[in-house]
């Protein structure tokens, strides 16, 4: 028997959850579940709730209840196969979608993120392969173009993957993903006149641009001219920490040509840009006002200044750190063993979605612990948010102990000084790598492919990071090259 009252809450739940309200629509299913424990669809809900809310090991439990309850159900093999990709666990996740898939073989999102767990796992041509039959299904579907694009690109099929990206724009010309990620694939080979210019569609992609009234903005066409002077400029931080300080780069160009500039930006980076003097003015970008068209994306720097070529790359924004802050950092090192001291990084990427499939960058730990081994020192864990048990696997790989700093990610002075004062940083390229720059020093990068853009197709060296070595995964997935490269540098500057 159906029962009105109960239906009515649950849809309650379901409009809080679509309203972005994940503690009240939690709470809601927590009370339901208490009369109807085994209602396979409250838990699952629930499970989204979590999720949404950030508690990833809460939505896991909730969702293992759901199938536990109703194990061949497509929408609760979904739901926990993206919590699986989101962990890192691709090789489960591409069994969750395939049994959601042997359930409901029309499921258009189990079929897609089937394609991402399987190129995450590096089998390019089965990612290949399932991308192309989600764009059979859905030819609009934008997500799955931009994976054919990179499966193809990471098989080294460089020709073909130029190809799908304008074939795909060519159908889908207002697909704002499409148009970035080629954007993406232009930068990294330095053709940047044309790079530039879909990388402005980005904002497309941006919750905060899109709230700071994207009505009244619009793609900007054609670059400024090569005086400014006395031209009161407004520009606003977008996308991630690294990405602001990366683009910040440019701002010396605009005052060489005689603007006066206004900056609004997180609060939390007001001290270490403040002391890098690179604008006239800061504020803070929760009180911006809305965007206008005569309003300019930190993004849109290089195009707005007409860089066309790797000469024209502008040297990192120069960063200070408070003396204050090294010296308690210094104090903290040194309880933990002595010099070298050498940060670890292994994941990074920037979260759109319910998957990491913007910018993701990440290596084994176990891999990445192996290759430090041997070097003198201390090891130290800079990784952001490491996931339970992720330090204690790193030192066991190691064969010593692997100090976790990773607390020094929430405050950017803290952060900045730890840069300073470490000997060296091995890792994934993240928000610390800037910082490490900015301070005029170096580190040893490890490129999943494909790779980031600002680390260009190919090269030991990125013209963006002077002095900074690459190391790159090869085209089949295997780090094994890669990681044997580092090792060696690595002796051979500490041993």
């Amino acid at each position: 028997m159906t029962d009105p009252a109960f239906h009515h809450r649950v849809q309650v739940g379901i409009n809080l959850l679509e309203r972005g309200e994940t503690d009240k629509a939690g709470q809601l299913f927590r009370e339901l579940l208490e009369a109807h424990p085994k209602d396979a669809g409250l838990w699952n809900l629930l499970g989204v709730a979590e999720y949404d809310a950030g508690r990833l090991d809460e939505a896991r439990k909730a969702y293992e209840r759901a199938l536990a309850l109703d194990r061949r159900h497509a929408e609760y093999n979904v739901n926990l196969g993206c919590l699986e990709l989101r962990f890192g666990q691709a090789m489960e996740a591409v069994r969750r979608f395939r049994a959601a898939l042997t359930v409901q073989p029309a499921h258009a999102y189990a079929l897609l993120n089937l394609a991402h767990a399987l190129h995450d796992l590096g089998d390019y041509r089965q990612a290949e392969s399932t991308y192309r039959r989600t764009i059979q299904r859905d030819a609009g579907n934008s997500e799955a173009v931009c994976g054919l694009c990179g499966a193809l690109q990471a098989q080294g099929r460089v020709e073909e993957a130029e190809r799908c990206y304008r074939e795909g724009l060519a159908r889908l010309p207002a697909a704002g993903d499409l148009h970035v990620s080629f954007g993406h694939f232009l930068l990294e080979r330095a053709r940047f006149s044309e790079g530039w210019r879909e990388y402005q569609w980005r904002h497309v992609r941006w919750d905060m641009l899109a709230s700071a009234g994207m009505q009244f903005w619009t793609l900007p066409s054609s670059p400024l001219g090569n005086r400014l002077d006395g031209m009161r400029l407004e520009l606003f931080a977008e996308q991630g920490i690294g990405d602001i300080l990366f683009f910040l780069r440019f701002s010396a160009e605009l005052r060489h040509r005689g603007a006066v500039t206004r900056l609004y930006l997180p609060a939390r980076m007001e001290g270490i840009v403040g002391r890098a003097g690179c604008v006239d003015e800061l504020r803070d970008l929760v009180k911006a006002p809305l965007l206008t068209r005569q309003s300019i994306l930190l993004g849109d720097l290089p195009f707005l200044l007409g860089m066309h070529d790797v000469a024209e790359t502008a040297p990192p924004l120069s960063l200070s750190p408070l003396s204050v802050r090294v010296e308690a950092m210094r104090r903290r090192l040194a309880k933990c063993g002595p010099a070298p001291y050498v940060g670890l990084t292994w994941r990074a990427g920037a979260e759109l979605g319910k998957e990491l499939r913007v910018l993701r960058k990440e290596i084994s730990l176990e891999l990445l612990s192996r290759a430090v081994a041997a070097v003198p020192g201390t090891l130290i864990a800079l990784q952001r948010n490491p996931w339970p048990g992720e330090i204690a696997r790193c030192a066991e790989a190691a064969g010593r102990t692997v100090h976790d700093f990773s607390d020094a990610n929430a405050d950017l002075e803290d952060a900045l000084a730890l840069m300073h004062c470490v000997d060296e940083i091995v890792g994934v390229s993240n928000t610390n790598v800037h910082l490490r720059a900015g301070l005029g020093k170096t580190g040893r990068i490890l490129l999943p492919a494909p790779p980031e853009w600002r680390w260009m197709a190919t090269g030991d060296e990125s013209p963006w990071f002077r002095g900074f070595s690459v190391y790159r995964q090869g085209a089949d997935g295997d780090w094994t090259a890669a990681i044997g490269r580092l090792a060696d540098d690595l002796r051979q500057r500490f041993i």
